[in-house]
Formats: structure tokens, C-alpha cells, sequence
């Protein structure tokens, strides 16, 4: 991803804390301060990237979503920091871009990985040692905010083919109140929303009409299938990303 990419994604999670949102997922995991448990944080990392399957993860270092608090983080440490981290990987790590940003009187570090490269495998820190067993490298996974060992369905998700995602953008919308007349029939909404769909490879992708349905929500109750459905497609783009 791009510098402003990530900056933008960072500055929206933090919208959210401040917000009091729950934002910790399968793409970000937050930090209040830079973790100094270096053989623990490797573990973790490793297991954040191999459930996000080539999916880029983003770290942020300063912020606290259980106070819902931006606290801060000093960005200089990342020099000595990470190449700990590296090391506690069997040949390959993550990469990593960062950037660092502002937000209020708080600086904080927002570390983007590309996971692209994925299984990645950790070391085992009680390998060798009296009583630490025979193993020697460890396949971590992501499940929720926990960390464990991957299993053998975790292994077969994470190594069969990949299906590249579909990015859908929001280009307008327009929700219309219509009157009642001998044209129209009863008084009702219609909601007009513009999209642009670009698709990452040449695999199909369909709308199924049939599955197709809508929720309008007023002041807390949802009023399912309040909204006819219907799919227009304007122009069709394949595109690379």
C-alpha cells in the first residue's frame, strides 16, 4: 500500500477509537505502547499475517481501544524494534511499511504489513533448552485477537488458491421520497446508490439477484425488505489491481 493509503486507513481506525468502536479485526491490532516481549510479539505478528492470507495487516502503535484513548507512541524506536522482531522468523518476516502520524498532541505508529509471502513460521524460544521439547519451529494463527498454533484445516485454508477480492466503491447516493399518485402508485422510498466495482483478477464474479435484499433502519429498529432491489449495471471495467 501507499503512504497516504495507510495514513488514511490508520486516521479512520483512530476516528473509531476515539469513538469508542470496536476496531480490532482480522486486518488491525492495536498497541497502547511498543510491545517488549519480543519473542511473544514475533508469534503474534506471524499468526496475524498468516489468517489474513496475503492481505495487507496494520499495526498501530499508541492507541488503546479498551480507553478508547490515543496515547501515544515514540516512533524512533521502530529502528531497534523490529529487527528484533525479524529475528524470531524461520527466513522470512513480513515487510514492512511505516509512517508516522499525528493525531491531536499525540504521535503514533502506524505499521503496514505486507503478508503477501505467507506461511510464516516462528521459532520456537524453549527449543534446545533442558526440557523444551522437540520442536523446533512453530506455524502460528490468528483466531479473534488470540494467537495459537495453526491446525491442519487452518493449513489447507491458508495454502489453497486464493480468490482476489472485489473493491467496491461508493461513487453517490440518493434516497427520494415519491408521492402517491395514479402513476406511482402508494407513497414510497426509492434509493438510487452509484458504485464502482473493480475486480483484481479474471476470476467471474456475480450479483445473484435472488439474494439480493435491504434493511432500512429508523432510530434503532430495522425494517427488513423495506426497499425493492434492483441491480442496473452501467459499465463494466475489468481491472488489474
Amino acid at each position: 500500500m501507499k503512504s497516504h493509503e495507510i495514513e488514511f486507513w490508520a486516521l479512520r481506525v483512530l476516528e473509531q477509537i476515539e469513538s469508542k468502536q470496536r476496531v480490532e479485526d482480522l486486518r488491525v491490532e492495536l498497541k497502547s505502547e511498543w510491545p517488549s516481549d519480543i519473542q511473544k510479539t514475533a508469534r503474534q505478528l506471524a499468526g496475524h499475517a498468516n489468517s489474513a492470507r496475503g492481505e495487507n495487516i496494520l499495526w498501530i502503535i499508541g492507541a488503546d481501544e479498551g480507553r478508547s484513548v490515543v496515547t501515544g507512541a515514540a516512533y524512533e524506536d521502530l529502528a531497534k524494534w523490529f529487527p528484533q522482531v525479524q529475528s524470531e522468523f524461520e527466513g522470512l518476516a513480513p515487510s514492512l511499511t511505516d509512517i508516522n502520524i499525528k493525531r491531536k498532541d499525540k504521535t503514533i505508529a502506524a505499521l503496514c504489513f505486507d503478508t503477501s509471502r505467507f506461511p510464516y513460521v516462528v521459532k520456537n524460544p524453549v527449543f534446545g533448552q533442558k526440557s523444551g521439547g522437540p520442536v523446533e519451529f512453530e506455524v502460528p494463527w490468528r483466531e479473534g485477537t488470540r494467537t495459537r498454533t495453526a491446525t491442519r484445516s487452518d493449513m489447507v485454508l491458508m495454502l489453497s488458491p486464493l480468490i482476489g477480492m472485489p473493491r467496491i466503491q461508493v461513487l453517490s447516493g440518493e434516497l427520494r421520497f415519491i408521492a402517491a399518485s395514479p402513476h406511482t402508485g402508494n407513497p414510497h422510498l426509492e434509493l438510487m446508490v452509484l458504485t464502482y466495482v473493480s475486480v483484481p483478477d479474471s476470476t467471474p464474479i456475480t450479483f445473484p439477484f435472488h439474494k439480493c435484499s435491504s434493511i432500512l433502519t429508523i432510530v434503532g429498529h430495522a425494517i427488513p425488505d423495506a426497499l425493492n432491489v434492483r441491480l442496473t449495471t452501467l459499465r463494466v471495467r475489468r481491472q488489474q489491481l
